[in-house]
């Protein structure tokens, strides 16, 4: 007899990735797909107040703008008597004790080890710890912050799986996609005796356009990574 969890765990993959294209576009679409798949926690999750805290009866964000957790038995896990969960959305980290984490609730924890997995972009910290400033004297922050588009001023600087790349896809995937195409216009710039690529304004504004005009997701309204938040 084959083991159940495995057939479980397809499942749910297949809920999440091979649903309704227009979960993704329409919100209604979406919040029955949420519902449907909230339906599911309150067999697996004993206590009311963790029910309402793993799946809440409103959603934080549309179901699968971010990483979904492709799990076996996660959600049972919070059953254990040696589980808890803090909401650090209504109560935050004050400080670290000698002996653990108090919150602004004045509660403090105790822990024996603690494992640390916040407080870094994961797709702008890489780009702006390379390069330096512009020939006008701006950073690329700086740029981002007023445009967040491909920019002028950074010749010869190419990155994959960064603002306005293909990144809501599988990562290795996406990023060979676009490694291929950056060989392709260095091979490009050096068969023809060119020492020096940049995009012009006009070709700036126009992408811009373009990622704007193919973004209307709801992607954009889930405060994701691929957005440099450090959200949940």
């Amino acid at each position: 007899m084959k083991p159940l969890f495995p057939v479980i765990f397809r499942r749910r993959v297949a809920f999440i990735i091979n649903n309704y294209i227009d979960i993704l576009s329409d919100q209604k679409a979406n919040d029955e797909a949420y519902a449907f798949w909230r339906d599911e926690v309150p067999a697996r999750v004993h206590d009311l107040t963790m029910q309402e805290k793993l799946a809440p009866n409103v959603p934080p964000h549309s179901l699968r703008v971010k990483r979904p957790n492709l799990e076996q038995r996660y959600y049972e896990v919070f059953n254990q008597v040696n589980v808890s969960l803090v909401d650090l959305t209504k109560c935050e980290i004050s400080r670290f004790t000698p002996s653990g984490i108090q919150t602004t609730d004045g509660i403090e924890r105790e822990f024996d080890i603690i494992v640390l997995a916040t407080g870094f972009h994961t797709f702008t910290d890489p780009y702006t710890e390379l390069i330096g400033e512009a020939a006008d004297g701006t950073n690329i922050l700086e740029k981002w912050a007023k445009s967040n588009q491909t920019v002028r001023g950074f010749p010869n600087f190419f990155y994959i799986y960064g603002p306005q790349s293909p990144g809501a896809c599988n990562g290795p995937t996406c990023s060979e996609v676009q490694g291929e195409w950056i060989i392709n216009c260095a091979s490009y710039t050096i068969d023809h005796g060119f020492t020096l690529v940049e995009t012009t304004r006009e070709a700036e504004v126009e992408y811009r356009r373009l990622i704007l005009e193919l973004s209307k997701s709801l992607y954009t309204k889930g405060g994701s990574e691929l957005e440099g938040s450090r959200g949940i």
